[in-house]
């Protein structure tokens, strides 16, 4: 089966460049999605001989959605561009699913440890909230997630096509989780380490918290 990694980013243009070095031998493929940027990214991505795209500017969905419609692989292994995640661990994400064993594969933080998730009141506030959305799903659909919003995630593409992803922002990996579990899909978790990131801000408030909480309420009423 054929692996395309796809990253997407925005103003990510200090760090780029050695996100994409440390991925490319662990894929067949690597996309590149920009997201708007105002920095050097474009410029980076147009002289890096890489494959890149531009989606419409509305968010970290669209970007995974834009990059996942052009990916020619089998199993669409999504990271971030801020070099938080650890490429090497990607034979761990996709195996799994390469032993049919699960749908989609997430790397967790909790299992695995993170160098950012205390790093500041956001980043704590960040982590204890996806660690009970994913205690909530637990007790919901019986699960064992500890890490469901975790960027860094492996999907076999027909499963990621067939969710039919709407949430243009960071909820859609609140999203593919939950409408997996609603469907019986498969998922799995690997410990994956979290690493700070290397430049730049994060792109995802503590203020966006609602959305996520929104997204969670609405798909439990409508079990």
């Amino acid at each position: 089966m054929k692996i395309s990694c796809i990253i997407p980013c925005k103003n990510e243009g200090n760090t780029i460049v050695d996100v994409m070095e440390s991925v490319r031998n662990f894929c067949d493929e690597l996309i590149v999605v920009d997201g708007g940027s105002t920095d050097n990214t474009l410029r980076i991505l147009r002289t890096a001989g890489v494959k890149f795209l531009q989606d419409n500017g509305r968010g970290k969905g669209d970007g995974m959605i834009t990059g996942a419609a052009a990916a020619a692989g089998d199993i669409l292994v999504f990271l971030d561009a801020d070099g938080s995640h650890n490429p090497q661990d990607i034979p761990s994400l996709i195996e799994p699913i390469l032993k049919n064993e699960a749908d989609l594969v997430i790397g967790s933080r909790i299992r695995g440890g993170s160098d950012e998730a205390f790093s500041s009141i956001e980043n704590v506030a960040r982590m204890l909230g996806g660690f009970f959305l994913s205690f909530a799903m637990k007790k919901i659909w019986k699960t064992e997630l500890t890490d469901c919003l975790n960027g860094f995630r492996a999907i076999k593409k027909e499963k990621f096509s067939e969710l039919d992803l709407r949430c243009m922002d960071f909820v859609i990996e609140e999203e593919m989780v939950i409408k997996l579990l609603k469907n019986h899909g498969r998922i799995r978790e690997i410990p994956s380490h979290e690493f700070v990131r290397k430049s730049g801000v994060s792109k995802l408030k503590t203020s966006q918290g609602w959305k996520f909480i929104l997204y969670f309420l609405k798909s439990v009423l409508f079990l």
